[in-house]
């Protein structure tokens, strides 16, 4: 059988998470089981982009299949160039949308959209709800969850869970974490909790600097975020509107305990029986899950084991023969 060589398309980024976690994992994966793969970034400034446009064009004459990776509004241009392309040159196409259920109204209204993915052979998301949003425009679509690299997440059994909190959702929503932290505070004054994201250099979060137990650290490379998850042992996430939800999943990985909003993504891979969900935009809701997973040692430990059985299967190992399959399709 013929291994097609594979030239993926996306915004790009080295050490960071999302659809480069996704390309990084993903690439790595096939380059290790034989396939010929070259990760092409279109992403970085103005001009930069268009550069890489232009070379892309060339590029694509000496690949058999070219798998482009997009996320809603300008992110969907990778989807759009790669469309043209592959038309062009005869190319087989498939698409991975990143983005979250809750962009429905972009692809509903929008011609460009559901024009180019009639280019694609195959469409993949991270989840089923999303894929129901291309199926309606007759394409076909599978829902595959993100690759897990669990080397880099490296697991810790937790004797006993403390209020050693941990945020890292960015921008969304850290006011909320901060709320329910001063909440838990009160039945335990000796709690912490560290942030991570372009946050801490918010002015509207200034008002917080002196919080007693509170940590700002900032944005943080993905090599040095094991180590801050490591000192953690309950996860919060603010995020409802999540497309996967890796960075649940690496905390997940490294054996905390989540409390999470609820999330339909977060459900769709048996999330919901491992993860202690609170109310949405409710910081007591947040803070009494917290309490529940320090008071409640024992189904907080069988919810770390069911973690373990859910994380593994992300591995490259678990999913490889559905990516490889449709490469070989």
């Amino acid at each position: 059988m013929h291994t097609p060589k594979i030239l993926m398309v996306a915004n790009f980024y080295d050490q960071i998470g999302g659809i480069s976690g996704l390309v990084q994992n993903l690439s790595a994966g096939l380059s290790r089981d034989g396939y010929p793969v070259h990760v092409h970034s279109v992403g970085g400034a103005y001009f930069q982009r268009i550069k890489k446009y232009i070379q892309l064009m060339s590029l694509a004459k000496d690949y058999d299949l070219i798998h482009c990776h997009a996320s809603a509004r300008l992110g969907f241009l990778p989807a759009y160039i790669g469309a043209i392309i592959g038309s062009r040159y005869k190319k087989r196409l498939i698409l991975t949308y990143h983005s979250a259920p809750s962009t429905a109204p972009f692809i509903e209204n929008n011609f460009l959209v559901k024009h180019s993915i009639h280019n694609y052979s195959v469409v993949t998301t991270p989840s089923e709800e999303t894929a129901r949003l291309f199926r309606k425009y007759g394409a076909q679509v599978i829902a595959i969850p993100n690759i897990l690299d669990l080397e880099n997440w490296p697991y810790r059994e937790r004797s006993c869970f403390s209020p050693n909190l941990v945020w890292t959702r960015n921008i969304y929503y850290p006011e909320l974490a901060i709320e329910a932290f001063q909440i838990v505070r009160k039945d335990f004054p000796e709690a912490t909790l560290t942030m991570c994201g372009k946050h801490a250099t918010e002015s509207y979060l200034y008002k917080y600097r002196n919080l007693p137990g509170l940590q700002l650290l900032g944005s943080i490379s993905r090599n040095n975020l094991p180590a801050v998850l490591d000192k953690a042992d309950i996860y919060i996430n603010t995020m409802g509107n999540e497309s996967f939800g890796y960075a649940v999943y690496e905390a997940m990985a490294m054996g905390l305990a989540i409390v999470s909003v609820p999330s339909s993504a977060l459900y769709q891979w048996k999330g919901n029986e491992a993860i202690l969900f609170s109310e949405t935009g409710n910081s007591h809701s947040i803070a009494n899950a917290v309490l529940n997973v320090i008071q409640a040692q024992e189904e907080t430990r069988n919810r770390i084991r069911l973690s373990r059985q859910i994380v593994k299967g992300f591995e490259w190992e678990n999913l490889s023969n559905i990516w490889e399959h449709l490469y070989e399709g």
